[in-house]
């Protein structure tokens, strides 16, 4: 992130106490003619100021590009230098207290002309949308005039298309398709099916091309230039307040920012490429989108990623083992013996089970790496995969070869595996508030640091993450393969000590799924049964608890 200690003359984002944040940027003339530079304050929310700066840095960025064309315009002149002016002011003030458009009177600023008119005031509107819709929305004030503006442009060009079509009849041509009328979204949505048709980019490859609606405002192609894509970088580098669900607000991660600009990066290519869009990436755009992680992480966040990644500890892994059902049992051995994030676990399939062989082990490929995968299976793995299948059984619509299918039986898709953990970690802390909440992901996390304390060596870890390389010599995987006997020696170590993690449910996989799951904490089914073995009776228990009678006979 920028540095709170950046002076404000050296053009940076700083915080004054008690005035907030602070940016000068730019100049602006004065009564005499003299240059100074304007103070924006952005006020006390970092995340807000940070998003406000980068919309102003590229609002001024707009300015010096006019400037720069005015002076190749007029060579034979004195260079006119950047500045401030009053319409580009009330934009800048617009965007420091956080506004994402600005209401257009009929009557002009006064350092403009025009309109008098309807069709002037949809051509001003129009051309502020072309000149500045990169960093803020411009909405008429008057909808009707701008309607009828809008309806006599439309007469002028059906006018000068007859005439085009006359004019390309008598030159023997066809008329040129410059796509004026093809917009950014237009291509966004675009790229967002044929991302989601080809499987470009991964599993949220069209989510993440759709959210990129949320760094700038639509506009048409033609607009789409350097400016526009800088606006889009400096929306995701100031790493704007998540909007997942349970995330408080805060800011989004940073692999976050980076994932976003590989897909910006991405449509960005493909639109230049595609015959179908008539468009060319401008000049130097990658540069608009460069990614610098040391800059954008925060002081404790360069910490944290010192210490290395979360993982669950044992006495963690205890709790989630013995809170989960048995359907959460199988995901979290999924991710402890097996090393699954959700993609693995979406597509792990039947056939790479080898249950016959010594010892029992998965054996499949990984196709974000392209390598082998292998892992030896836990006895309670082993018990989980053949729960699974007799559940399978009931709801498989026919030799599908998936492991895992939902109660309707369908493939489970990521969304499935951020309910089913999020509401292992909810009932959780409905006995233990301050219980941690990471993400599925961690047990692969979890999983891989286990494995490396197990084997003493980061190579025998990476072999069981099947990373891409493990070494630093290109030519080690040449001349020698990967030591899958050293990862089944570490699997058996990692399985001795999550022991207590196995000691805390000895029942399970011993009962068929139940539809749904269970709607009370562990802590209060525990309470219900040490009632019952005291005698107590369940209308009483149903007192104690809280809960009612038929909840009681459930659990007694």
């Amino acid at each position: 992130m920028v540095s709170e200690m950046a002076k404000t003359t050296n053009g940076k984002l700083t915080h004054r106490p008690g005035k907030g944040y602070i940016r000068d940027i730019g100049y602006k003339l004065n009564a005499q003619g003299n240059p100074s530079s304007p103070r924006f304050l952005l006020g006390h929310d970092k995340q807000a100021a940070m998003l406000a700066n980068a919309r102003l840095e590229s609002l001024w960025a707009i300015i010096k590009r006019q400037n720069d064309e005015m002076n190749q315009q007029h060579w034979d002149g004195p260079p006119s230098k950047p500045h401030w002016d009053k319409l580009t002011l009330s934009i800048a003030h617009a965007i420091r207290k956080g506004k994402a458009s600005i209401t257009v009177p009929p009557a002009p600023p006064e350092n403009t002309t025009g309109p008098h008119d309807d069709d002037s005031y949809a051509t001003w509107i129009h051309s502020l949308r072309q000149t500045y819709g990169a960093v803020i929305e411009f909405i008429p004030e008057d909808i009707e005039a701008m309607k009828r503006g809008q309806e006599n442009h439309r007469h002028f060009a059906e006018h000068r298309a007859r005439q085009a079509r006359n004019n390309a009849a008598i030159a023997q041509t066809p008329i040129p398709d410059t796509g004026v009328d093809q917009s950014l979204y237009q291509a966004i949505e675009a790229y967002a099916e044929y991302a989601k048709q080809q499987g470009k980019g991964g599993a949220n490859e069209p989510k993440d091309t759709r959210s990129l609606k949320a760094a700038i405002n639509d506009m048409t192609l033609e607009q789409f230039g350097y400016d526009a894509i800088l606006q889009i970088g400096d929306y995701w580098r100031s790493r704007p307040a998540s909007n997942n669900k349970g995330s408080g607000g805060k800011p989004i991660a940073v692999n976050t920012v980076n994932n976003r600009l590989k897909t910006t990066r991405r449509f960005i290519r493909w639109v230049h490429r595609s015959n179908a869009w008539h468009w060319r990436a401008p000049e130097d755009w990658q540069e608009a989108l460069r990614f610098n992680e040391k800059q954008l992480l925060s002081k404790d966040e360069i910490l944290q990623k010192a210490e290395g990644p979360e993982t669950w500890t044992v006495e963690e892994l205890v709790t989630l083992y013995s809170y989960a059902t048995d359907y959460e049992r199988c995901l979290l051995l999924m991710g402890l013996n097996l090393g699954y994030a959700q993609s693995e676990a979406i597509s792990f399939q039947k056939k790479a089970i080898k249950l016959d062989q010594d010892p029992p082990h998965i054996d499949r490929v990984r196709f974000k790496t392209g390598k082998k995968f292998k892992a030896a299976l836990w006895s309670e793995t082993i018990s989980a995969l053949n729960w699974l299948a007799q559940q399978r059984r009931r709801v498989e619509p026919g030799n599908e070869g998936w492991v895992l299918l939902t109660e309707k039986g369908k493939q489970p898709n990521r969304q499935h595996f951020a309910n089913a953990w999020n509401k292992l970690l909810n009932r959780i802390r409905q006995d233990k508030k301050d219980f941690r909440k990471l993400p599925f992901k961690h047990l692969r996390k979890t999983a891989y640091q286990l494995v490396l304390e197990a084997s003493g060596s980061q190579e025998i870890a990476g072999t069981f993450e099947s990373r891409s390389q493990l070494s630093s010599d290109e030519y080690a995987e040449v001349y020698g393969r990967r030591l899958y006997e050293r990862v089944f020696e570490a699997n058996q170590k990692v399985h001795e000590r999550l022991a207590p993690m196995f000691a805390s449910a000895p029942n399970a996989f011993t009962q068929p799924r139940t539809k749904g799951g269970p709607n009370l904490s562990k802590g209060k089914i525990d309470q219900i049964k040490r009632l019952k073995t005291e005698g107590v009776k369940p209308a009483e228990i149903a007192r104690i608890t809280g809960v009612s009678t038929t909840t009681v006979y459930r659990w007694i």
